[in-house]
């Protein structure tokens, strides 16, 4: 029988049981089970797993069972990776044994609190007034889980993650706070800034990096900065100093940066006591759109290892930012398993800092805020303050300046175009596609007639070679991080970025510009006769096949579509 035919049957003790002792397993497994293979198994074994997790969570005596039972449920209710018919299923059971559970009187307020949560979650409505009504006293218990929360609130940004997540502020990253009224994100986390500063400092700190990001405005953000400030403490000082440099943030960072110095002026001085001990780090060679990663491992208390991941664009700024915690184990093999396709370099804390400090200047320069998550990960980089600063590579290696000028530097530079660092990089702005748009075959083979191409390289070239210098300055320097300097390719490419600047000859004469237009254009009629109409529409489109792809080879690993 398919598994799309299950069908629901009244709650059996045999299967309760039977649940019971496998989430009894599972907790005392310290977790080491991911929650997917649990719910793989409860869905191939039981008729109605939704409905006997409900009742383990309400009623169970076993605190570790009932708790297990709970996030299993929030897992089914909440994560996109599960299916929307295994979604479904579970969730049909579980609801009228939620509400069942709710109006029994024998169940304690505090675990009603985590069902009504559930109950809404899976779809039904639930008046405040209905839902006081199962209470024996609803805001008793809703006070003792705020002190509970607050007494496990910090600054660690692993933490701070969490909180954002707990609260609905963000979802695997993305910032829901234009999904509803900003007060019901913030003021549940006001009420700590007495209790919890450092904590709160952090959190309202990412919520108002986030809501600048979105172009966000309240009156509670900037109350609640005001009311940080009566906090003197270093590590509030850091949070407010901080997101008053934050670019583009307008009146949020204004109000943050008096705040700080309100503190400072009473003699404490901004300092983080969370300090990430750095491991090792990789930068990406910079891709055809200009867009780059820096990934950056630290040391955990605990023997793991963290992984801040930054995207930066050279044209966008930071595209985006998140963190890998404790277990960055996978980050580091999709690393290795693409040097094949994407070059590498080792990256120091030092050079990652500058590299922010240069995109910082594009993001003042545009006036355009920073992704607002970054604002979590932030002290990885260090507590020292980031000023903004433009940054040259580094191209001493290549010793440019004992170099002949002559069109003999060019020679064999059609070679580049095989390498990574130099054949990935493109001709792709809108002059681009409108011309290859206006001379491109219909069909057949997606290349330009030889004088369609030497026309590009005369009129759209020109235009976009600064970007073209700037991106083999980045990669050659990171070939030379690398230890590849002296490697036949990257010497023909010190040259022909030599001669390139020095306009030695024409670019229509220089190998390397002429093969990569070919090759640019080509990859532009695909795009154009695929539907996109910008560089920016194709790449965005291959971020979404990716992710497709993901997903589902993970519902295969899973085995959530095999018939019983």
């Amino acid at each position: 029988m398919s598994k799309n035919t299950k069908k629901h049957r009244p709650l059996i003790q045999k299967d309760r049981n039977q649940v019971r002792e496998l989430l009894k397993l599972a907790a005392d497994e310290d977790q080491s089970r991911p929650p997917i293979d649990i719910l793989h198994e409860l869905f191939d074994n039981f008729t109605d797993p939704g409905g006997e997790l409900a009742w383990l969570a309400a009623y169970d005596l076993d605190p570790a069972v009932s708790k297990k039972a709970e996030i299993l449920l929030f897992i089914v209710l909440r994560e996109s990776y599960i299916p929307p018919r295994i979604r479904d299923f579970f969730q049909s059971g579980m609801q009228p044994v939620l509400l069942e559970a709710l109006r029994n009187q024998a169940v304690p307020d505090d675990r009603k609190l985590m069902l009504s949560s559930l109950y809404k979650l899976s779809g039904e409505d639930l008046s405040e007034e209905e839902q006081v009504s199962y209470f024996q006293d609803f805001y008793g218990a809703l006070n003792n889980l705020a002190e509970q929360t607050r007494q496990h609130f910090s600054d660690h940004p692993q933490a701070v993650e969490s909180t954002l997540e707990a609260m609905g502020i963000t979802t695997e990253g993305a910032c829901n706070l234009q999904q509803g009224p900003l007060e019901s994100y913030i003021e549940p986390y006001l009420v700590f800034c007495e209790k919890a500063p450092d904590a709160v400092a952090a959190i309202h700190g990412a919520v108002a990096a986030m809501a600048g990001e979105c172009q966000l405005g309240h009156p509670l953000i900037l109350a609640g900065i005001e009311a940080l400030t009566t906090q003197q403490r270093e590590r509030v000082a850091w949070q407010l100093a901080e997101l008053g440099r934050w670019p583009a943030l307008g009146a949020i960072g204004e109000k943050s940066s008096q705040a700080a110095d309100r503190i400072i002026s009473t003699g404490i001085q901004p300092r983080y006591h969370f300090l990430p001990e750095f491991s090792h780090g990789y930068v990406s060679m910079v891709d055809g759109s200009g867009s780059r990663s820096a990934t950056l491992f630290f040391r955990t208390s605990e023997g793991g290892m963290d992984a801040l991941i930054l995207i930066l664009n050279d044209t966008v700024g930071i595209k985006d930012a998140w963190c890998a915690f404790g277990d960055s184990q996978d980050v580091e093999e999709v690393i290795h398993e693409r040097v094949d396709d994407i070059s590498y370099a080792p990256c120091t804390l030092d050079l990652a800092r500058e590299l922010v400090a240069d995109i910082w200047t594009l993001h003042e320069e545009k006036n355009k805020p920073f992704p607002g998550r970054f604002f979590i990960y932030r002290i990885y980089l260090g507590q020292e303050p980031i000023m903004p600063r433009r940054r040259t590579p580094n191209l001493g290696a290549y010793m440019t300046e004992t170099m002949v000028l002559s069109p003999q530097l060019v020679r064999n530079s059609e070679e580049m175009v095989e390498y990574n660092s130099y054949g990935g990089l493109a001709f792709a702005s809108e002059e681009a596609y409108q011309f290859v748009r206006d001379h491109a075959p219909r069909r057949g083979r997606p290349r330009l007639s030889a004088r369609n191409l030497d026309s590009f390289i005369e009129k759209v070239v020109p235009r976009e070679i600064d970007q073209l210098l700037s991106r083999m300055a980045i990669n050659l320097e990171l070939e030379a991080i690398a230890g590849r300097a002296t490697q036949k390719t990257n010497q023909i490419a010190a040259q022909t970025w030599l001669a390139i600047s020095e306009r030695v000859c024409p670019y229509q004469e220089i190998p390397f510009i002429y093969h990569l237009a070919d090759l640019a254009t080509q990859r532009l009629v695909r795009n154009l006769r695929m539907g996109f109409e910008s560089q920016e529409q194709a790449n965005q489109a291959s971020l979404e096949l990716e992710d497709a792809m993901m997903e589902y080879l993970d519902d295969l690993s899973n085995g959530w579509d095999h018939e019983e």
